[in-house]
């Protein structure tokens, strides 16, 4: 009777390998086509999946055929979703076109910084970040994506940006606040900002700013985040 009970015990015990767990989830593929599946791993909870799908995180559970949205965070804080959002991000970043950015300073840690110049938070990060401080520490590729539907002015300030012969110097006198009606609009300008705004629709950004240093992803103005990344990465050169 012990020897049953212990072969019980092992076998509701046993745990599921992620290989199989993967094998099983494959099936959402078939099932929910428009879903767009980019990948499948292991979820935060046993037997269950974490799909990114289309910009987003969503879990599957295939024992039970269950589609959870939503966030998964821990008693302690930690939010498991927005860490696989931001390694999803970090993944499509590496295949932005840079050509496309506005390419300032001459440091050896690479910066994308995706701005709305009429966003006060975007501001605050812009006049921190592109400040002498770091001008020869990093090598940044700002990417302007401006929010129409809450800033109206913000798609003109953007070309008036990209049309100016020094585009930095021109958010920067946007973010304190200076009129620039000087800067007539070109047609290169307006193509520029189409590219621009392309790339980063394709990321599934719905708010600014956001920041990735190396492959951490900022979102928000965080600027002491974003000075220990930037002398985390300046450490491991």
């Amino acid at each position: 009777m012990r020897k049953i009970i212990v072969a019980l015990f092992l076998l509701i015990a046993s745990p599921v390998y992620p290989s199989d767990l993967l094998r099983k989830c494959e099936s959402i593929r078939s099932e929910m086509p428009a879903f767009r599946v980019e990948k499948i791993l292991p979820g935060p909870v046993p037997g269950m999946c974490e799909i990114w799908a289309g910009g987003n995180v969503i879990y599957y559970y295939p024992d039970r055929k269950l589609l959870f949205f939503g966030e998964i965070w821990d008693t302690r804080g930690h939010n498991f979703t927005q860490r696989s959002r931001d390694m999803l991000l970090a993944e499509k970043i590496e295949k932005l076109d840079l050509r496309a950015a506005i390419r300032w300073g001459r440091g050896p840690v690479r910066v994308i910084f995706i701005t709305d110049p009429d966003c006060p938070y975007c501001r605050k990060t812009e006049k921190f970040l592109l400040s002498p401080l770091f001008q020869d520490k990093i090598t940044a590729y700002v990417f302007l994506y401006p929010l129409t539907s809450i800033h109206p002015n913000a798609e003109k300030h953007s070309l008036q940006v990209l049309s100016s012969k020094k585009p930095v110097e021109t958010l920067l006198a946007l973010a304190r606040g200076k009129k620039i009606s000087s800067v007539s609009i070109s047609k290169e300008a307006e193509r520029r900002l189409r590219r621009m705004r392309d790339q980063i629709e394709k990321l599934s950004v719905n708010a600014v700013p956001v920041i990735i240093v190396g492959k951490e992803v900022i979102r928000g103005a965080n600027l002491e985040r974003i000075l220990n990344s930037i002398s985390s990465q300046l450490a491991k050169k």
